[in-house]
């Protein structure tokens, strides 16, 4: 084989591998985009950004004790207090579970912790949430969930 047909051949193969790589950089699986939509939702939480953790929760979200988005709203604002107060979110476990194309189950063990301004533990609380997602163009939404509620012992409720 000559010089000019190795390179040729050589060229034809890193354009072929490159082009691979470009269609699969686009690729990510289901469960890395909901998994880091609920990463990105628990540091919005810890942040106090009321709208940026909100996107993960879907314009018709109600869940089993009648809750809806507006009032979900509202909670997270008043329990984040604006971005002042001083809560850690620790996502220990996530299970994730397509159901078909656009709809998924998850499970999530998490710690809340609250802190005073000082740094101070004065609430901690671990919970298991369930939620149930939908997906809306390219990121996934939570359209149900439960559970939160054993989370709201970090707040003496």
């Amino acid at each position: 084989m000559t010089a000019k047909r190795i390179v040729i051949a050589l060229a034809v193969a890193c354009a072929a591998v490159g082009a691979y790589l470009l269609l699969m950089r686009g690729q990510v699986p289901e469960e890395e985009r909901i998994r880091q939509g609920i990463e990105d939702a628990a540091l919005a939480f810890e942040r106090g950004r009321v709208g940026s953790f909100m996107r993960i929760i879907a314009e018709d979200y109600e869940d089993a004790y009648k809750v809806t988005r507006p009032m979900l709203t509202d909670m997270v604002r008043e329990v984040t207090l604006g971005g002042i107060a001083n809560n850690t979110v620790t996502i220990e476990a996530m299970d994730i579970q397509l159901a078909g194309e656009s709809m998924a189950n998850v499970q999530l063990t998490v710690t809340l912790v609250r802190k005073n301004p000082q740094g101070l533990t004065i609430g901690e609380a671990t919970g298991n949430i369930t939620a149930v997602m939908r997906k809306r163009g390219r990121d996934w939404q939570v359209v149900s969930s439960g559970g939160y509620r054993s989370l709201a012992s970090a707040y003496g409720v």
